[in-house]
Parts: structure tokens; C-alpha cells; sequence
């Protein structure tokens, strides 16, 4: 597990040299994803259509451009989704990437060290990479 990277439960994403990567997690299927990045000042800078999804896990990659076509800089957004299935809109829950530096026991069970975003519960990992 050291050395990969994850997807945890978390609002973030890193954009650095022009990409960016998250993931939602559908509990159900979806007629319409609806990705939205924020800037740290909680302005929405790209709105991404996902499109019809399946459930589980759906990955994607932003380009680091915004809705008026410029480059973003560098640095860390936030992200939320909302999936829209026969007509009703839901909140859906996001995930963001971070590499797994360590593997520890703790009191509170097994802890793994995953970068930027520092210990999580092994319970918060949704998917190894």
C-alpha cells in the first residue's frame, strides 16, 4: 500500500502542472453528474458535465482550465457533486487522490499517512490504485 496512491473521502483536489484528479462515489446510478470546482475564496471556477454514470466509483481529470477557457494556477480547490436521477437532484459524495506514505496502529485502529491530506482512518480509503 506505501508508495500508492488512494481515494479517500474528502472536497479536494490538487491541481499541479495542468491536471488535476478526483472521484465521486454514486450510491445509484445517474441520469447527469455534475462536477463543480472552487477556488480557495469558494468561487466556482469549472463546472464539468459527467454525464450519464453508472454506480460506484467515477473518476476524472480536470484540465486545469477554467469555465472562460484560462489556465487555473496551480494550488488546492475544493469540489462538489450532484447527481441527477429521474428528474431528482442529489448531493453526491466526493473523493479526492493522495499517496499513501505510511501504515501505522493507533489506539483508534489502523491510520495510514496519505500526503497532503495526513492520517485517515484505513475506513476512509475507498479505493487503492
Amino acid at each position: 500500500m506505501i508508495g500508492h496512491p488512494v481515494l479517500v473521502t474528502g472536497d479536494g483536489v490538487e491541481l499541479g502542472n495542468g491536471q488535476g484528479f478526483a472521484a465521486v462515489e454514486l450510491a445509484q446510478p445517474a441520469d447527469q453528474l455534475t462536477l463543480s470546482i472552487n477556488d480557495a475564496s469558494g468561487r466556482s471556477v469549472r463546472t464539468l458535465q459527467l454525464g450519464a454514470q453508472d454506480s460506484g466509483i467515477v473518476q476524472m481529470t480536470w484540465d486545469g482550465l477554467t469555465d472562460s477557457g484560462t489556465t487555473a494556477p496551480d494550488g488546492r480547490y475544493t469540489i462538489s457533486a450532484v447527481s441527477e436521477l429521474g428528474g431528482q437532484k442529489s448531493a453526491t459524495a466526493t473523493l479526492e487522490y493522495g499517496l499513501v506514505n505510511s501504515v501505522a496502529q493507533s489506539q483508534n485502529g489502523v491510520t495510514v499517512n496519505v500526503g497532503k491530506l495526513g492520517d485517515v482512518s484505513l475506513n476512509a480509503i475507498k479505493q487503492i490504485l
